[in-house]
């Protein structure tokens, strides 16, 4: 995850949707996959529950 972090510049890493992607992956269908982060502790921000509705 470290190397993945340095490499592309991300701050969280998303697993949920990796099945999907492997499905997708077997069947030649495109996937994307989309997450809303509206707090996390290596950022020391606080929960604002408005994050996630405004970017539904």
């Amino acid at each position: 995850m470290a190397q993945f972090h340095e490499r592309f510049g991300t701050s969280v890493e998303e697993m949920a949707t990796a099945s999907a992607a492997q499905v997708a992956a077997q069947f030649a269908a495109p996937v994307v996959g989309s997450r809303v982060r509206s707090d996390h502790i290596t950022n020391a921000s606080t929960y604002d529950p408005k994050t996630g509705e405004a970017c539904e």
